[in-house]
């Protein structure tokens, strides 16, 4: 977890999500990164391009732009995002094939039946198990 992913679950902190995140720290799960600047401007860039190239709109350049914070995390760690934010994943999904970083991350919804993200993460979370955000679709 970066600090800024640290900063964003603090200020979006529920009761589910502290108990969560607590659990996490608990088993060891949680791993503490840097952000990866250049990762970082890199896809900045990106999204600059396919704005430019009409492949997004600014509303979503925005969007994933604020959030690449869990792009760069995933990438320090495991390559995997835990996130109740479908609509993010679906941003990343277009982006995915421009960008080996953001292909292989492999993304679930907690909050999603058919993810079955609880299961997967308590048997070990194999990113081998799960399609990623460029294989997704």
């Amino acid at each position: 977890m970066s600090a800024e992913l640290q900063r964003e679950w603090t200020k979006h902190q529920s009761l589910y999500a502290t108990r969560w995140l607590s659990a996490m720290r608990q088993k060891r799960k949680i791993v503490i990164v840097t952000s990866e600047a250049d990762l970082r401007n890199k896809l900045l860039e990106l999204l600059e391009e396919m704005a430019d190239a009409g492949n997004i709109n600014l509303k979503q350049k925005n969007a994933i732009t604020k959030d690449l914070l869990l792009v760069t995390a995933a990438n320090k760690a495991d390559m995997i995002v835990a996130s109740c934010d479908d609509k993010m994943r679906d941003m990343l999904r277009i982006v995915a094939p421009q960008c080996i970083e953001v292909f292989a991350i492999v993304w679930v919804n907690p909050n999603c039946i058919s993810d079955a993200a609880v299961s997967w993460l308590e048997s070990g979370a194999r990113i081998a198990d799960r399609p990623s955000l460029g294989q997704a679709g």
